[in-house]
């Protein structure tokens, strides 16, 4: 961001590549320029003075390669307890399950509770979720479900 010296806005302008006295001289080029248009005048005889600058670096990501966190295999096991559901009509029975049971590619429909140590998952009527291979586990709304 820069601007004429005693100004109090501000324009941003790119400088795209190092910084060096042609980049510089492209720089104030452009400021005047961009101040010609934005405002319908430009003194390129007056300072300039840089304000902010903010710097992109952009890198090609990694591929990730996804480990089951959680091992595969384990029996899913399951309690049950009444739980309201206002789209339900009250109270019903909702499987309860162990978080730390669950197999990646478990898929669980909606209503149900997925517990653990340190949360609860509700699963509303309508939804589904499904152990990940990350160990998250995705909710999702059915296909028939309008929300």
């Amino acid at each position: 961001d820069a601007r004429y010296v005693g100004q109090a806005y501000t324009l941003e302008i790119p400088i795209d590549g190092p910084i060096s006295k042609e980049s510089l001289g492209t720089f104030r080029k452009s400021f005047d320029s961009t101040h010609q248009r934005i405002y319908g005048h430009a003194n390129p005889d007056s300072p300039i003075e840089l304000v902010n600058a903010r710097v992109v670096q952009s890198w090609a990501f990694p591929s990730l390669d996804f480990k089951p966190v959680i091992p595969a295999g384990r029996p899913l096991k399951a309690d049950s307890r009444p739980v309201y559901f206002e789209e339900s009509g009250g109270y019903i029975q909702v499987p309860v399950m162990a978080r730390e049971t669950l197999e990646v590619g478990a898929r669980i429909s909606g209503p149900a509770i997925v517990e653990q140590f340190d949360s609860t998952l509700v699963v509303y009527p309508g939804q589904h979720a499904e152990l990940e291979i990350n160990g998250n586990v995705m909710v999702t709304a059915s296909s028939d479900r309008a929300h």
